[in-house]
């Protein structure tokens, strides 16, 4: 199901380049930590990140609606090589992502951007009742890789620029199999970016920026079936396959943002192992529902999505009242929509979610 994950950020990235593009190759290396957002991971976290990443880039050029929107941004694919802050516990992470890179200021020579990535990871030491029973922070080879960056560029020749970013990297797997507390790197990194085209200015993708679009506002319903499998801890290798109905409104406030509300309906056969009762548990008794608001951002035919939810009745456990989505969603045959979200609880994940809805607009 990763794979699958990984295939829809890299179809959805290879449908929006244009054929006029400014490509680019960066190299960069990273250095940091990882942050223990348990006490007790500071008794395996030795040492400091080191990691280094190679990414090609296209920049966009305007022949879709939503490159000037967002003021021509890049997007590509990565690789990653970092080591995990302890060697013979946890090992080092591999990983190839997809990414969308935005500037949010830019000279001529200088550009101030944000980089949002997600894709595959694949973590060489889990967690293992033979061989690392050390390792409780995660329990699988596969894990999805998330990125926020901040980064600078500043243009030192028609073909090279030098960078430096700092951000977040996360890894987790959604609790599909567990242990799964999930890792957090912070780092900061250097590095320098290579352009196959000369450029005299990081503004000359900036034609027409400021043109006037005859937007106008719209109004549309989302209904989404979502589902994926998780584990509970400490009941290892049982998998249940959570579910939910999504039905949701939304209306533009620009044309490159959404704001939403919505129903949920979940079922969590998880909650068998949390259920008091003496009696067997009905079915029945593991549905409940959700309101959520949301915010999008629009890349075209991809979304970004951001929700944060509240369950206005709670099964009988100690589940939690708060959760939230983060996803994408992309539209891929007319009104068809396919999404992966996580899906979390104040930070802590739950499971990741694959899904197909309709969009009535």
């Amino acid at each position: 199901m990763k794979t699958v994950f990984f295939n829809l950020l890299l179809f959805s990235t290879v449908s929006i380049f244009s054929q006029n593009n400014v490509i680019s190759l960066t190299g960069k290396y990273q250095t940091g930590l990882i942050l223990p957002h348990y006490k007790s991971m500071n008794y395996i976290i030795e040492n400091k990140i080191k990691a280094f990443d190679i990414v090609f880039g296209l920049s966009t050029k305007g022949k879709k609606n939503w490159h000037k929107l967002h003021k021509y941004p890049t997007v590509g694919f990565g690789y990653s090589y970092a080591n995990l802050g302890n060697n013979e516990i946890l090992g080092s992470a591999n990983s190839v992502y997809s990414y969308i890179n935005k500037s949010f200021f830019k000279t001529n020579k200088f550009k101030i951007n944000y980089d949002l990535a997600a894709g595959i990871a694949y973590l060489n030491k889990p967690f293992d009742k033979k061989n690392n029973v050390s390792n409780f922070v995660i329990g699988s080879h596969i894990n999805a890789y998330l990125h926020v960056y901040a980064d600078i560029k500043y243009l030192i020749t028609k073909n090279t620029a030098i960078n430096a970013s700092f951000g977040i990297t996360h890894f987790s797997n959604g609790a599909s199999k567990q242990p799964n507390k999930g890792l957090n790197q912070l780092t900061g990194a250097l590095g320098a970016t290579y352009f196959f085209n000369n450029i005299e200015s990081f503004k000359n993708n900036s034609i027409n920026e400021n043109k006037k679009s005859n937007f106008k506002k719209k109004f549309e319903f989302i209904v989404i079936y979502s589902g994926g499998k998780k584990e509970n801890f400490p009941t290892w290798n049982k998998k249940y396959y959570i579910s939910s109905l999504i039905i949701s409104g939304n209306r533009s406030i620009s044309e490159k943002s959404k704001l939403g509300l919505g129903l949920d309906l979940f079922y969590d056969p998880s909650l068998e192992t949390k259920y008091t009762k003496k009696s067997e548990p009905k079915n029945t008794e593991f549905i409940f529902p959700g309101i959520h608001f949301s915010y999008d951002i629009v890349f075209g035919k991809l979304s970004f999505t951001m929700q944060q939810g509240i369950h206005p009745i709670l099964p009988p456990s100690d589940y939690p009242l708060i959760f939230q989505r983060w996803g994408l969603r992309y539209r891929f045959y007319k009104n068809l929509i396919a999404s992966v979200s996580l899906k979390s609880y104040m930070g802590f994940a739950q499971m990741i979610e694959f899904g197909i809805g309709y969009k009535l607009q």
